[in-house]
């Protein structure tokens, strides 16, 4: 599912049920909390990074993770290891 931010909590909760469906961090202007939500409701596994280039800047896109409250081990799985697996990338 494309644009976390613009979804927002109803659309975390629409595709919750669906474990083959993964949400990306992209979408309009961050909002406090999304992400860390999105984690919470879906497991940090269905949660990817995702920029919005060239329509949006590359520091606001990186700091809607880097900026949360999750761990470091988390912001690593959503901004690398999650499309590395998708992708199936030795």
């Amino acid at each position: 599912m494309a644009h976390l931010t613009g979804c927002g909590v109803r659309g975390v909760q629409a595709v919750k049920p669906c474990q083959n469906v993964v949400v990306d961090t992209s979408g309009a202007a961050p909002e406090a909390g999304i992400v860390e939500f999105a984690v919470e409701q879906l497991g940090a596994e269905r949660v990817l990074y995702g920029s919005d280039v060239p329509i949006r800047d590359f520091g606001v896109a990186l700091a809607r993770i880097t900026g949360s409250r999750l761990d470091a081990a988390t912001q690593r799985k959503i901004l690398y290891d999650n499309a590395r697996a998708l992708l199936r990338l030795p």
